[in-house]
């Protein structure tokens, strides 16, 4: 992967998470029902956990703990 691509994708994850705490503090999809939110930051939780799999985020020196953080509470927000 080149950095460039790296940088990318790694940003991709931030916009990801960013969606993810909008729609939990009702910034975004505001009128829409508690189960569409539901199943939207459940997708977006998906994605982001698939890729923090990966260890080239570590292994290239990527700080993914708060990744992992917003994960896991949109985890429990998707799951709760």
């Amino acid at each position: 992967m080149a950095v460039n691509d790296l940088e990318r994708d790694f940003l991709r994850m931030q916009h990801q998470a960013d969606s993810i705490q909008e729609i939990i503090a009702g910034v975004r999809m505001r009128d829409a029902p508690d189960e569409e939110k539901k199943s939207q930051v459940g997708n977006l939780v998906r994605y982001l956990e698939m890729e923090l799999l990966d260890s080239n985020w570590v292994d290239n020196g990527k700080d993914v703990s708060g990744l992992q953080a917003i994960a896991a509470s949109g985890r429990a927000y998707w799951l709760g």
